[in-house]
């Protein structure tokens, strides 16, 4: 990144830090300041920044060429010498005022860029600054924090997510062109009803951490890898031609391999394809199950893996009297990466995999500190409920969410019951209709209420109207 834009970030990153530590943010306090033309605070700041606002005390957009030595010396005395309120107005001001310089000084080397924090100074502040790339269906919030009053970026405060490391993957904005009609078209596919994985027996193994003795089970395989492979080709191309966006698979009937050849095949053809692919998760077992993992790939264009994300939190099941863990990540206390993957259009997207979505204290910390617009989830789940009562936990934070579980599941436990749905897409927007019963999300159904012959073609599709039906990135 260009010096003074790094610079310029440091400082915001220093200022969200100074006012996090000064305790509990007042809102009200804060648009005090905005709405007294006379207010002292407002009126320093001014004289001090004539680069931030204009006459009117409107915020004004800096240059490269303001952002120069005596700018950063006057910003550097100004937080040491001032307290909390006159940091909160600065930070205020140049959030907005450096908008237009970072999106026209922006340079990638390739379509998409990967980083950590537009600052530089993540370990010192624990701050991570992030762009706020705007999606569709976003709505005003009252959160009543620091980040509202940021417009144009926002931060992640890394010591709510200890020993956790930000990975942020962002579209070139350049790459954005008009879409053809004015809704995103969200799609996921349950693949098969078949049995399709050779999981073990429980086994044993002592628990390092308490030397007790545990039991675990790891996945050794697909059965019918081949088919599996067809499947999934089949419903990426049939989804492009439906004018699919985004297409969630399931958890764990992928591979390593499949993945491969999937896109290698994908290349080959001139067909138009969904812009993101969330593939089926990948379960790969290591020679001495210390560093077993489940991860779930991104893919863009069908061309790029843009990320991995792991799988954290450990699924169990209750076997004669005791529980058996899903044997991924060891023992080890490893950082925890999160990926988030920036599109204009569709906003802020993440991964998370079944039961680390389940489990509310990782769900949680997640979402209220990423901020995620979109949150895929791929699942291999024995049941739905408690997925069913979570679909709408999140639209208040302008939070859509893409669950596909798949049938496949059936075969590993006699509870028919718990397969009358495969997904759910939920489609908040400003334009949805509340007197619908499925106004703000869509069920799809599961093995129970299916009535397909076969799972040839199987996929769901949901819609989200735009209310500005622009920009995003179409495959090939």
């Amino acid at each position: 990144m260009i010096r003074q834009l790094m610079k310029y970030f440091n400082i915001m990153s220093e200022l969200i830090r100074d006012v996090l530590n000064y305790g509990v943010f007042s809102d009200r306090d804060f648009r005090s300041m905005l709405d007294d033309p006379n207010n002292p605070i407002l009126l320093e700041l001014a004289t001090e920044f004539p680069q931030l606002m204009d006459s009117n005390q409107k915020p004004h957009s800096v240059t490269l060429g303001t952002l120069n030595n005596d700018f950063f010396q006057k910003t550097s005395s100004f937080i040491a010498s001032h307290n909390v309120y006159s940091k909160l107005l600065l930070l205020y001001y140049m959030d907005y005022s450096i908008e237009e310089c970072y999106i026209r000084n922006l340079s990638y080397e390739d379509d998409v860029e990967h980083f950590e924090a537009l600052n530089g100074n993540v370990v010192t502040t624990q701050i991570v600054l992030a762009k706020r790339t705007r999606c569709c269906w976003e709505h005003s919030s009252h959160d009543g924090d620091l980040n509202g009053i940021l417009y144009n970026f926002y931060f992640i405060d890394i010591c709510k997510l200890p020993n956790t490391r930000i990975i942020q993957h962002s579209v070139d904005y350049n790459l954005t062109a008009p879409k053809s009609c004015s809704v995103y078209k969200f799609a996921l596919s349950p693949i098969t009803k078949q049995k399709s994985l050779c999981l073990s027996q429980a086994y044993q193994k002592v628990n390092p951490n308490t030397g007790a003795l545990q039991y675990l089970f790891r996945v050794e395989g697909l059965l019918n890898e081949k088919d599996i492979k067809q499947q999934v080709l089949n419903n990426i191309l049939n989804a492009g031609r439906a004018g699919t966006d985004v297409l969630v698979f399931p958890e764990m009937l992928g591979s390593a391999g499949m993945l491969q050849e999937i896109l290698v095949e994908l290349k080959s053809l001139n067909q138009i394809i969904p812009t993101l692919i969330v593939f089926p998760s990948i379960w790969e077992k290591s020679s001495d199950d210390e560093i077993n993992v489940n991860k779930s790939c991104m893919v863009f264009n069908g061309s790029d893996i843009l990320f991995e994300q792991k799988k954290y939190c450990n699924f169990n099941y209750s076997e004669n009297g005791h529980l058996v863990y899903e044997d991924i990540n060891g023992f080890k206390n490893e950082q925890t990466v999160l990926h988030l993957l920036h599109i204009k259009g569709l906003g802020r997207i993440c991964i998370i995999i079944c039961y680390d979505y389940l489990e509310t204290q990782n769900r949680d910390r997640i979402i209220k500190n990423l901020r995620p617009t979109l949150i895929c989830s791929p699942s291999f789940s024995t049941g739905s409920f408690n997925f069913r009562i979570l679909s709408e936990a999140y639209l208040d934070q302008s939070c859509n969410w893409i669950w596909c579980n798949t049938c496949s599941a059936v075969n590993h436990t006699d509870k028919i019951n718990n397969f009358e749905i495969s997904g759910i897409i939920t489609t908040l927007s400003k334009q949805c209709d509340f007197s619908k019963s499925d106004g703000l999300h869509k069920v799809f159904d599961g093995v129970k209420n299916c009535a397909k012959e076969n799972c040839d073609n199987c996929i769901y599709y949901a819609e989200i109207s735009s209310d500005d039906p622009k920009n995003i990135v179409k495959g090939r």
